[in-house]
């Protein structure tokens, strides 16, 4: 009403009033709006007559269940002078979900147990279980765009939130992670793969399973199977042998191939549904068990809603648009993405509550100058943000922006190299996040002249080993980025108990001689290691804090010796930066760009890095850093003065704080 009577207004006058077109979206809420679905709205705003209006604006009310992905094309784009936003009033909401009814409920033999037969709620697609397969730190960015995951229930009450990780549902999973903070089986020995012989625990277990696999062909396992803690996959159960052995789908190879030591669970068995919280989905049989979280009981009322079946691949799926915003709204329950954006410019995505989607929050894809601001994203499957674009050939940048945002327990399915904050590309931005509670990392870095700074980031990398809150690796020409005024505390894993080593975690960790990168006026408390440089060149550790006492995952003082800094492609890693070597992966990413021309020669030393000694990590400045609570000796790094000068690094005007350390014990 309001847009007509500003068209009427103008239309009489002859002028262009610059009035907002305004629509209200009334999904399932029992009021009257313009439209009853996102989508006629959508195509309402592709037939208005924008000299007439300033920009386009539409209110969600109610919850709208999306069985499609919302798509959004060219067509639907603003512009710098029509915006068009997307936004929802209290009780406004989109879920790629179909609601389920607390009267579609049925009960069970066992009381805390109940069921949901998909042919009585007509659902027909029920998805996969994705065997997830480690494909290299580099190319697991590609799983951000993976549909990963098939149906599972969101419990969700009306009238409640799911900040609380404890009111989530999981599939039934053995060992039980609330048992232990580890909650996982190790593999015994290899016998032939894909056949594992398990530890005795997992072992006495296995008559149950096999009876199970008789009906249930959807066991599954995921883990660590190298042992090596940062390389992850899944992998379908396929046979079980009471005698203490189970047999995988397919061989997993590489940086997944199982040795004794590795690590893992089993999920999706219903003999181990056992748990408030966890969940059982049976394909063949067409229904889902569950047994409801302790802090979230059934719904009493036949009509209330008690959750959602996801089922849509994304929730918001923008190809080529350009100047469209969605704020003030909450997304959940996907397969894949939260919103999925490819092409176009000048998107904003701002107060988006996100959460409980299959792969990552918000993934940004060549979309200039697109922003993700004052988000609350958690309990995603694959990562928080991801923001990949510009061209790398000519260092023009995307300058694509996350920032304000929450994001946390964003390993909810995968776990590695499916950051919090991903930068790909050239000249993106993080700044003013908090970045917490996640199985591996909060920063995932490649390419150019990317920005981080002041971001908070704790509780990270907590189940895996040889990994860092922030990582960069394996390319001389990944320069020109920069990590300012951070705080990081509590970078401990599980699994190490902070003893500092090869396969320790650190807060900034430059893998694989990562060159060019400049750490400043960060501040690190509780860590195993606040900064591990493998053998880059060109690198910055300047004026930063080091605290190695707090209360963390494992209370108690932690570092040992804060910095560690090597030399390895001058060793092991020497046939990676060999110039003589055809297969050399440093030299073979160095030619992807003109590293030695303009605008790369803006670089110092890399032009000429192949008559300079590529393998010794030369220009590195380690300098004017403060620490405290050290264990040990007290050590600052590692090495030497002198072995630091003979790499033709420096490592000067590091001290100890004279005072106490500026953060009290709690």
């Amino acid at each position: 009403a309001r847009a007509v009577w500003w068209f009427v207004v103008c239309h009489v006058l002859g002028v262009a009033c610059g009035a907002t077109w305004f629509s209200t979206v009334c999904c399932n809420c029992g009021s009257t709006g313009n439209f009853t679905t996102i989508e006629q709205a959508q195509v309402a705003i592709r037939d208005i007559d924008r000299g007439h209006y300033s920009g386009a604006e539409v209110v969600i009310s109610g919850t709208c269940e999306l069985s499609a992905p919302l798509s959004l094309t060219a067509q639907d784009s603003g512009s710098a002078a029509f915006p068009i936003t997307y936004t929802a009033d209290e009780t406004g909401r989109v879920v790629g979900g179909f609601g389920v009814k607390r009267e579609q409920v049925q009960s069970t033999t066992d009381p805390s147990v109940f069921k949901i037969d998909f042919d009585s709620v007509d659902v027909q697609d029920m998805g996969f279980f994705h065997q997830h397969t480690y494909l290299g730190g580099n190319a697991c960015v590609n799983l951000y765009l993976e549909n990963i995951t098939g149906l599972e229930l969101v419990y969700w009450p009306e009238g409640t939130s799911l900040l609380d990780p404890s009111s989530w549902m999981s599939f039934a999973r053995y060992p039980d992670p609330s048992v232990n903070c580890n909650g996982y089986s190790s593999i015994k020995a290899v016998l032939q793969s894909p056949f594992l012989e398990v530890d005795s625990s997992t072992a006495s277990r296995l008559s149950a399973w096999q009876e199970e696999l008789r009906y249930n062909n959807d066991a599954q396992a995921h883990g660590y199977w190298n042992g090596i803690g940062w390389a992850d996959a899944s992998r379908k159960i396929t046979a079980v042998f009471p005698n203490g052995t189970i047999g995988l789908a397919s061989a997993l190879s590489g940086d997944v191939e199982p040795k004794a030591g590795g690590y893992f669970y089993t999920y999706n068995l219903r003999s181990e549904l056992t748990v408030p919280g966890e969940m059982y989905l049976n394909r063949t049989g067409r229904f889902l068990e569950f047994i409801p979280p302790t802090s979230l009981p059934l719904p009493t009322n036949a009509n209330a809603t008690i959750g959602y079946l996801s089922m849509v691949d994304v929730l918001v799926n923008m190809s080529n648009v350009s100047f469209v915003t969605f704020s003030n709204m909450e997304l959940a329950v996907s397969r894949g993405a939260g919103i999925a954006v490819t092409g176009g410019a000048n998107n904003t995505f701002s107060n988006l509550k996100i959460h409980h989607v299959g792969t990552m929050g918000v993934n940004l894809t060549d979309s200039d100058g697109s922003r993700v601001i004052n988000g609350l994203i958690y309990a995603a499957g694959s990562g928080g943000i991801n923001m990949h674009g510009g061209d790398r050939q000519t260092l023009r940048p995307s300058s694509m922006v996350a920032q304000g945002n929450e994001v946390f327990e964003f390993t909810r399915i995968t776990a590695c190299y499916v950051a919090g904050i991903n930068l790909g590309g050239v000249g993106q931005i993080a700044l003013d996040n908090h970045v917490h509670d996640a199985d591996h990392q909060a920063f995932f870095l490649q390419g150019n002249d990317h920005s981080i700074s002041n971001n908070i980031v704790h509780d990270v990398v907590r189940a895996t080993r040889d990994s860092g809150a922030f990582y960069m690796g394996r390319d001389w020409t990944y320069q020109g980025n920069r990590i300012v005024n951070n705080t990081f505390y509590n970078i401990n894993s599980w699994f190490d108990r902070g003893s500092a080593g090869p396969n320790s975690v650190q807060a900034v960790y430059l893998d694989d001689l990562a060159s060019g990168c400049t750490i400043v006026n960060n501040t690190f408390r509780n860590i195993t290691i606040a900064f591990l440089l493998g053998g880059g060149r060109g690198n910055i550790f300047e004026n930063n804090v080091i605290d190695g006492d707090g209360q963390g995952v494992v209370p108690g003082p932690k570092s040992i010796t804060p910095v560690f800094f090597d030399n390895r492609g001058m060793g092991w890693a020497k046939s990676s930066c060999d110039p003589n070597n055809p297969n050399s992966i440093e030299i073979n990413f160095l030619k992807r760009v003109p590293y030695n021309k303009p605008p790369y020669t803006k670089y110092p030393h890399l032009a000429d890095i192949l008559q300079d000694e590529p393998c010794v990590p030369k220009y590195n400045s380690i300098s004017n850093n403060a620490y405290c609570n050290i264990l040990g000796n007290g050590a600052f790094i590692d090495q030497s003065n002198s072995t630091i000068a003979s790499w033709n690094s420096t490592n000067v005007g590091n001290h100890p704080l004279n005072a106490s350390c500026p953060w009290a014990q709690a």
